[in-house]
């Protein structure tokens, strides 16, 4: 009878330790996949930045070689398609170009 009841707790035990042993492996998994999601969404964040500073400096390079065009006098339509810039544009910047004396 003694011994019944301590087989019997022993696999109670087993059982339990059991659970707690999937519980601790679901939670391991859990937080493996929130940390290379976050990672993951960290590294993408960067590249997209990176990506959109690298377009930033090549607008603004096309924006100062039309108004170095413009003023050695070439025509606004010569810089829209040198300069890829839209031709409203250049037109906005010849604006600012000092007119040559």
């Amino acid at each position: 009878m003694i011994a019944e009841k301590i087989v019997k707790r022993m696999s109670e035990a087993d059982d339990n330790c059991s659970v707690q042993n999937s519980r601790y492996k679901a939670e391991c998994d859990r937080n493996s996949i929130e940390y290379y999601a976050e990672k993951k969404g960290h590294e993408e964040g960067l590249q997209e930045g990176l990506q959109q500073g690298l377009e930033q400096g090549a607008q603004q390079q096309a924006k100062k070689s039309a108004i170095n065009m413009l003023a050695e006098g070439d025509s606004p339509e010569k810089v829209s398609r040198c300069t890829g810039l839209p031709l409203n544009e250049v037109l906005k910047l010849n604006e600012k170009v000092p007119a040559k004396a």
